[in-house]
């Protein structure tokens, strides 16, 4: 019996490192009772809020954008994005390439976390299409901040901007203009 329970003992002290490590952190929602780390198929959490770009010196305002996160043991990615609102956004401007990972955050309980969504990290960089004027912004990074994480209360909020490349790319000033705000709490654990 001894035998069996210094084996066990070390065992379980091998394997402790690893269970704490940061490597098996990951995003997890709120789904009204539990932090899970898993969306259910076809269901995301959602972010909503206005963006603008600039596209060949051309104002592109979309005072509804809606990025849909989908989460997946804790990896989280833009599985899909639309935008809408406004004579020169509607119809105009189609997410593609995707879907976009986002980056790793913080864990420990932090409220706010700064992430990347695409870029070259992960396999597929924003791409965005906009009919008029006829442009594809290529190579994307959105680099932003998500905030009100860690708490069951309150839905997380988004801020960004966004790069395209290579430099000079016909999309510039590429951004939030509103806080944009995700239809369910968020953590990074």
């Amino acid at each position: 019996m001894t035998k069996l329970k210094a084996t066990l003992l070390a065992s379980l002290i091998a394997v402790g490192p690893l269970v704490a490590s940061p490597a098996f952190a990951g995003w997890e929602y709120w789904n009204g009772s539990a932090w899970v780390d898993t969306t259910p198929a076809g269901t995301y959490v959602t972010i909503t809020g206005s963006t603008t770009a600039t596209v060949s010196g051309i104002a592109v305002p979309c005072s509804s954008a809606t990025f849909n996160m989908q989460l997946t043991s804790g990896a989280a990615s833009i599985a899909s994005a639309t935008f809408t609102g406004g004579s020169a956004c509607t119809g105009n401007v189609t997410a593609e390439n995707l879907s976009w990972g986002v980056s790793p955050g913080v864990g420990s309980g932090a409220t706010s976390s700064s992430v990347t969504i695409g870029g070259t990290s992960y396999p597929n960089p924003i791409q965005v299409r906009f009919n008029t004027p006829a442009r594809v912004c290529t190579g994307g990074v959105a680099a932003g901040s998500l905030s009100n994480l860690n708490n069951t209360a309150t839905n997380a909020t988004f801020t960004f901007t966004a790069q395209f490349l290579p430099a000079p790319s016909p999309c510039t000033n590429v951004r939030s203009t509103s806080t944009l705000t995700a239809n369910a709490p968020l953590r990074f654990m």
